[in-house]
């Protein structure tokens, strides 16, 4: 949820009171903020507020016309540096060399 709030603290200070759909997912994820319980993987599968959480975000969604469904995954490969064999990178530059 920080993405959330990190996006709505970038917008314009009055980007809520424009918003009032938005105003309320934040005064929900709010309402449970530093509070135990609601912000573990058990509890985002099985408790009402997060059901709460994922209708309103949709209802936002389908309001704005948005898509709801995930976005396709990038075509992407991340490699962990933390996890490189010191000569793995010989092997990377290669690879890389070979996809170009």
């Amino acid at each position: 949820m920080l993405d959330f709030e990190t996006y709505v603290l970038r917008e314009d200070e009055n980007f809520l009171s424009l918003n009032q759909d938005i105003a309320q997912l934040d005064d929900l994820i709010e309402s449970k903020s530093g509070i135990q319980g609601f912000w573990n993987a058990e509890a985002m599968r099985n408790s009402e507020f997060w059901q709460e959480i994922r209708l309103l975000s949709k209802q936002i969604l389908d309001g704005r016309g948005l898509p709801t469904s995930a976005p396709e995954p990038i075509p992407n490969i991340f490699i962990n540096v933390d996890e490189v064999p010191k000569d793995g990178w010989k092997l990377l530059k290669f690879v890389r060399w070979l996809v170009r």
